[in-house]
């Protein structure tokens, strides 16, 4: 996805978790950058530390939730750190 210039100014991110209220932080970033007349992306950063502790389901609701992302309008990414 390419951003034009008010876009690149005007950009919204979040990073979302396996959590209940991420759904909540997908529809605030998309809300925000609908107001600023923006773009927003929602990233998940996966640390050695979550690879340890992941629960079964968690990675399967994290796809799901970028998908859901790209879906609004937004878009979705992960990162390995």
């Amino acid at each position: 996805m390419t951003l034009n210039q008010s876009e690149r100014y005007n950009l919204v991110i979040t990073c979302i978790v396996d959590h209940p209220k991420a759904m909540t932080l997908l529809r605030t970033a998309r809300s925000r950058a609908q107001d600023m007349g923006g773009a927003w992306r929602a990233v998940f950063i996966e640390t050695p530390e979550h690879l340890e502790r992941i629960e079964d389901g968690s990675q399967q609701r994290i796809l799901r939730l970028l998908t859901l992302a790209e879906q609004m309008g937004g878009g979705g990414s992960a990162f390995n750190l």
